[in-house]
């Protein structure tokens, strides 16, 4: 079942002769939007692959597309902060949407870093992210009448793999004994996976990457690890290795010993052309990265 929906591609494709353009702030928010509207959409991806839209600084060019597009969509909470000042001025803020708009403020997690009070990694919860889609669907919708039943029929049928997801995460988390349940990363953007799956997380950053590393914060880390005796801790596709380098020295002084995995996805999605490059293919590549990682017998899927 689960290798099947990971290579799910846009559902109910049609042409239009109209195509709105569509901007997106990163790329888990750009996969929704084609998921979504089909080829009644064309998307451009500020921060793309290996990307980290905690720093990233809009360029010159990104001002031109954002100034054509017809909707802008960023996840908000405070992951875009560095570019909250352009998508605020008047001639943008009335086209921007932020996709986590619509979820449950009791189901958000605190921020530990950054720019909002909220952890903005929402997308790691594919409950929250169900949510998510429907606020695309539903301004879709909004910004072309003509094509809402095709946006609605659209998201519902990607809810419907996106639950199937969710199953699938919760059951392999099972694998899991609970005296290895322990997630340690390069940044806090793994708690809303964590909390779905069962498992203490634990980031050298916290869930902003602006600020610099306290040393504390290794050692704190290094700590972790030697007293839970963790196997191994997870690099990140749009960070550097430093930080979960210099945890392993520490580990290392302090007597013990852990590898590095990985690298997570975890604010970007994969490379063009790769099962990653969507939202469904990065939640099960890292699911079968941290299960086999941390499991002692895993089972991989089929």
């Amino acid at each position: 079942m689960a290798g099947g929906i990971f290579a799910a591609g846009c559902i109910g494709d049609a042409a239009q002769p109209r195509r709105r353009h569509i901007v997106a702030s990163i790329s888990v928010v750009a996969d929704a939007v084609r998921m979504v509207g089909g080829e009644r959409v064309e998307v451009h991806t500020l921060v793309g692959p290996g990307g980290d839209p905690h720093q990233y600084l809009l360029q010159p060019r990104d001002l031109e597309i954002l100034s054509a597009a017809d909707m802008v969509f960023i996840i908000g909470l405070g992951l875009e902060e560095s570019m909250r000042q352009v998508l605020a001025e008047p001639n943008l803020s009335g086209r921007t949407v932020a996709v986590s708009g619509n979820i449950d403020r009791a189901e958000l997690l605190p921020a530990t870093s950054g720019g909002g009070a909220f952890d903005p990694h929402v997308w790691f919860d594919v409950r929250l992210w169900v949510t998510a889609i429907q606020t695309v669907a539903d301004s879709l919708a909004k910004l072309d009448s003509a094509s809402a039943d095709f946006f609605l029929s659209n998201a519902a049928s990607y809810q419907n793999q996106l639950l199937q997801l969710d199953e699938w995460m919760v059951a392999r988390a099972r694998e899991i004994s609970e005296a290895r349940r322990v997630l340690i990363t390069a940044h806090r953007g793994f708690d809303y996976l964590g909390r779905r799956m069962g498992l203490e997380t634990v980031g050298v950053l916290g869930t902003g990457t602006t600020a610099g590393v306290d040393p504390d914060e290794i050692d704190r880390v290094a700590a972790v690890v030697v007293a839970r005796d963790i196997p191994f801790v997870f690099a990140e596709t749009s960070l550097t290795r430093e930080d979960v380098e210099a945890v392993r020295g520490r580990v290392g002084a302090q007597g013990g010993s852990v590898e590095i995995a990985g690298p997570l996805y975890s604010d970007a999605t994969g490379n063009p052309e790769t099962v990653e490059e969507t939202y469904i293919g990065m939640m099960g590549y890292d699911v079968n990265a941290i299960v086999a990682a941390l499991a002692e017998s895993p089972i991989l899927s089929p």
